[in-house]
């Protein structure tokens, strides 16, 4: 049982039988059903409490076995008398009642706790136990330490079970209410990461980069060291020159930490992709360039202002985005509370880079350079409120409020950004005490900045939703279709729609789809307009859901009947999005671009598609709304 160098082609090893203390698991399985009977106990029950189990282990961390000897004055050693105490002075006393009259003393066994075993005491060392009972309610610094125990899955019965064992044992309690488990990190392919395969990737070279070079170089090093095989090392360069051509780029610890929490880490496998930190990468761009858009429009005149007290004054786009930031927050403590941290971190970075910075942002834009009739002021509350002063008073706190939201997936930028704030927001000019962002509540409502959360009315309706996939849809067909950037520019968009409710949001869709103009036609004239393209602009379920109408269908056999009234059915509520594009313009714009000819030619024939369709299925809307007219 004890370690001894060998010569593996001279010496023999010989198994020395020694008495080694052992625990009966058995006997604590009575205590964990009496505990807490879950799924979770009778995982252990099923996996891990059969048998006994072995608590010592040579060369292991240095926490001793409680176990002591009988050793007599003449030396002879008592083997059948081992106790199990918590110190030598009971170990004794036990010893003298078998040996009343001997001359004796106890020996403490020179073998350590299993590595599992060590680690099982934490809930109960930490805070000094035995000496003090971490049971105790006086004393809050003698509590257990978690409610809470995040591990991986392999360790469940290594560990999480052992502290559940020694905790409930000793005292009575469990260590910790809740276990998440998270799975094992796999390459993007989802297999076990391996040298061998040449899919490891360490997170210091995401966080700081490393070239190809740098890569192949740690696979040689593990060749070097015998881990590698000669065929192995050839797969694992040959693999890494596949993966990453030009190495790995410098992600950052934020981007990494957001990625890994946007996958479903509680599965068993957890597909890691450095192109996925990459786009985390990009977020954390996009937060320090919404940042410095309003660094470069507030200037020393802006003063924040309760936006209780602008609430009166905020139009439809400002209390869209307060709802939507809102709605935003509450979902994510939500799944925060659920432990569905992926989901929460996807609402937040959608709210972020989509609602905010691709429709809000837009909208401050043509607010901070207004025309005539936006220059209009109101006093209130000794203060002079504009457009401008509003729609700035809604940046900072639709800002503050994400930051403190996301904290917890990226501390790193959102503790900078918030500092930033901090300094622009400044109003005496002298240096401002540092206060961390850790400090701030999560914004639940319940902080006094937050009061406007529970004030505020979130009933919109569907025209900034409808708004949203308009601008969404644009952008779609510039990126499906590769069109170049200046074609949609110069042109004017129609918006085919059943009034003019849409009519206060034109500025605002050019501005945040780039495209010269957004003009609006009746929905009743749309067959006008049959060699544009036309997408059906549709909102389900209070999302926006832009999508081609039925009339550009790019497959014949999937297009509708003409006069189906199941597949081609036409409301009055319905929006569309019409978009005149010129095929050989944008075959030549494609061609100087340097696209390839297949593709040009492929982009052509689908846009000529769509504009037979267009001209039947528009002309039987069209048609069909007249009928129902007359009917």
């Amino acid at each position: 049982t004890h370690a001894q160098p060998l010569d593996l082609f001279v010496d023999i090893a010989l198994p020395l039988g020694l008495p080694l203390p052992y625990v009966r698991q058995k006997l604590f399985a009575a205590h964990l059903v009496a505990g807490f009977a879950t799924a979770f106990v009778n995982i252990l029950l099923d996996h891990h409490l059969s048998g006994d189990t072995r608590v010592i282990q040579t060369g292991s961390p240095p926490a001793r076995v409680a176990a002591h000897t009988v050793v007599a004055a003449n030396g002879v050693f008592d083997s059948e008398c081992h106790r199990v105490t918590y110190g030598a002075g009971e170990a004794l006393v036990i010893a003298r009642r078998r040996h009343p009259s001997a001359d004796i003393q106890v020996r403490q066994d020179t073998d350590v706790l299993d590595t599992w075993f060590s680690a099982a005491l934490l809930p109960l060392s930490v805070n000094g136990w035995p000496q003090r009972d971490p049971t105790a309610d006086d004393n809050n610094d003698q509590r257990f330490p978690l409610s809470l125990m995040e591990t991986g899955r392999d360790i469940i019965f290594f560990w999480v079970a052992r502290m559940v064992i020694m905790s409930l044992s000793l005292t009575g309690r469990l260590p910790f209410r809740r276990v998440l488990l998270h799975g094992m990190v796999a390459d993007s392919d989802g297999r076990k990461m391996s040298k061998s395969r040449g899919n490891v990737i360490d997170p210091l070279d995401v966080i700081d980069g490393v070239t190809l070079d740098g890569l192949k170089a740690k696979c040689w090093r593990a060749y070097d060291q015998g881990l590698l095989s000669d065929k192995e090392l050839a797969v694992g360069l040959d693999e890494l020159a596949k993966r990453f051509p030009k190495g790995v780029l410098a992600c950052g610890a934020d981007a990494l930490r957001l990625h890994l929490l946007e996958t479903r880490f509680k599965e068993e496998s957890v597909a890691f992709d450095a192109k996925q930190v990459v786009m985390c990468r990009n977020f954390c761009n996009k937060l320090h360039q919404t940042v410095r858009f309003f660094a470069t429009n507030v200037d020393l005149s802006f003063r924040e202002t309760d936006i209780l007290t602008l609430m009166p004054y905020l139009t439809p786009t400002d209390r869209w985005i307060l709802s939507e930031l809102v709605a935003a927050v509450q979902s994510a403590d939500q799944s925060i509370q659920a432990y569905d941290l992926s989901v929460a971190a996807h609402r937040l970075n959608h709210f972020w880079h989509h609602q905010l910075c691709d429709v809000y942002v837009e909208h401050m834009k043509t607010v901070l350079r207004p025309t005539d009739d936006q220059q209009s002021a109101v006093t209130c509350a000794d203060q002079t409120i504009t457009a401008r002063n509003c729609s700035l008073n809604v940046f900072v706190v639709c800002v503050r409020t994400a930051l403190r939201a996301l904290h917890p997936f990226m501390p790193f930028i959102t503790e900078n950004l918030w500092q930033h704030m901090r300094r622009l927001l400044a109003t005496d000019g002298r240096a401002l005490d540092y206060k961390s962002i850790v400090d701030e509540r999560y914004p639940d409502g319940t902080a006094a900045a937050d009061q406007w959360m529970k004030a505020f009315d979130y009933a919109v309706g569907d025209d900034m939703r409808t708004v949203e996939a308009v601008i969404q849809q644009i952008r779609s067909l510039r990126q499906t279709y590769k069109l170049p950037k200046s074609l949609l520019r110069e042109k004017t968009v129609l918006l085919a729609t059943n009034g003019q409710r849409l009519d206060s949001y034109r500025r605002l869709m050019a501005s945040a789809a780039a495209v010269r103009a957004v003009e609006l036609v009746s929905v009743h004239d749309i067959h006008r307009y049959d060699s544009y393209l036309c997408f059906k602009i549709g909102v389900t379920d209070g999302e926006s859901d832009g999508h081609r109408s039925s009339a550009t269908s790019s497959d014949d056999s999937d297009s509708p009947a003409i006069g189906d009234d199941d597949n081609c059915e036409h409301r009055y509520d319905d929006c569309y999005l019409l978009v005149d594009v010129d095929t050989d313009f944008v075959r030549a714009q494609l061609s100087v671009s340097g696209v390839k000819h297949d593709v040009v030619d492929t982009t052509a024939r689908e846009l000529e598609r769509y504009k037979c369709h267009n001209f039947h299925q528009n002309y039987w809307k069209t048609s069909s709304m007249r009928r129902r007219d007359k009917s």
